[in-house]
């Protein structure tokens, strides 16, 4: 885990709650974590660092196959609450201070929403990102990596109540973000990676933040919504 001070204003946490990979590691072809999720935020801290920005990275302690951390239920295991307990002290600093967590994930088949999307198929994407609704902050790093990528190889994902460590994370922080990468070396190269984390580096260090009350706002009108997962 890297120093909470950073050299600027801006403080990035990025999570990798699919990060631990034993199993797959030692060559089981069963999916029981997200093989390169630790290698986006690797290369995502790096470019981080040496733009003069030192983030705190959050790696899983278990397999996803154990415990999925980026759900509702998994709240109250212990690395759950770990970052919670980050989050509200560097909120506790203050609501002057500029907070960003990006959710880092990579997937091997479909990112699709069935009720959205019931006959699209996205592994061949290179890259994909998730909110919760369409919007230009969203919208804008989207932009910024089809025009590195290519238009056809990267798409926006509505989420839904289940990306958890997104939401929950509104609740302190000025902006999240959930980054998904394809596993796949031979549609998502190295260098694609290496390009993508440069401009998503880029991009949090330079992009407007909205204001933290807003964004709280926003936790909690989604948090206290039971119709949450039906408003895409």
């Amino acid at each position: 885990m890297s120093n909470l001070n950073s050299t600027n204003n801006r403080i990035i946490i990025i999570t990798v709650p699919h990060g631990l990979c034993l199993a797959r590691t030692a060559g089981s072809t069963i999916r029981t974590c997200d093989l390169r999720a630790q290698q986006a935020s690797n290369k995502l801290y790096e470019k981080l660092v040496l733009k003069n920005n030192y983030p705190t990275t959050l790696l899983s302690n278990i397999e996803r196959a154990e415990h999925d951390l980026n759900r509702p239920w998994s709240r109250e295991v212990p690395w759950r609450l770990e970052l919670t307990k980050i989050l509200k002290k560097l909120r506790q600093l203050g609501n002057d201070k500029e907070i960003i967590l990006v959710d880092m994930h990579s997937f091997v088949g479909p990112i699709r929403r069935i009720d959205k999307y019931p006959d699209e198929n996205f592994k061949n994407k290179k890259l994909a990102l998730l909110d919760f609704k369409d919007n230009d902050i969203t919208n804008n790093l989207l932009n910024k990596l089809k025009n590195s990528l290519g238009d056809d190889n990267v798409i926006f994902v509505p989420g839904s109540e289940v990306n958890d460590i997104q939401l929950t994370s509104r609740k302190y922080v000025n902006y999240s973000f959930l980054i998904e990468n394809n596993e796949d070396k031979t549609i998502y190269t190295d260098k694609d990676l290496d390009k993508a984390m440069e401009i998503i580096a880029d991009y949090l260090l330079e992009f407007s933040l909205p204001n933290y009350s807003y964004i709280s706002t926003q936790y909690n009108n989604y948090n206290n919504d039971n119709t949450f997962c039906n408003i895409l």
